[in-house]
């Protein structure tokens, strides 16, 4: 099992964020190391791939695409929506501690729908407390959380096998 933390410094990334607000226990398994692929994951990266997404790598973020006034993030379905906007949010905070400010843009490739966010101050005060929140989690939780009831999501999670079978 890889921990994703160095030292005293706990590594959260968006994909992290994404997965909190999925499912905590997808979360606290994506933070030690356990990974699970499924069909849905691997059309989504294939719809990534069709948006011409560049995947640019900056520290502890890897975004899908960046521009001068924007950073888009294309996801295959928006069903986590909160979860992708706080990805995204987490993306523009990073951003603007290097000196880089955008505007995030979250594609939705199955619907076609887009959303705009912008970090202003609420947004700045979101982020910052989702990202305690997460890092509490973490530093709480130190075995695995038992699945407590089956959701909607659940099916289309690639974790599914894992917690339910």
């Amino acid at each position: 099992m890889t921990i994703r933390s160095f030292g005293n410094k706990m590594n959260i990334t968006g994909t992290l964020i994404k997965n909190y607000f999925h499912c905590k226990r997808q979360a606290w398994l994506y933070y030690y190391g356990i990974n699970f692929y499924s069909e849905l994951t691997r059309i989504g990266k294939l719809k990534h791939l069709e948006q011409g997404s560049d995947e640019i790598v900056l520290g502890n973020i890897k975004l899908d695409k960046i521009n001068d006034n924007e950073v888009i993030e294309f996801k295959k379905t928006s069903s986590n929506l909160e979860g992708t906007k706080a990805q995204l949010l987490f993306y523009l905070y990073e951003l603007k501690k290097k000196g880089i400010n955008r505007i995030g843009k979250l594609k939705d490739l199955t619907y076609d729908d887009e959303y705009e966010l912008n970090l202003d101050e609420k947004n700045l005060e979101k982020i910052k407390s989702i990202l305690q929140e997460i890092k509490t989690f973490i530093e709480n939780t130190k075995k695995i959380l038992k699945r407590k009831k089956y959701k909607k999501n659940c099916k289309q999670c690639s974790f599914f096998d894992y917690c339910w079978v």
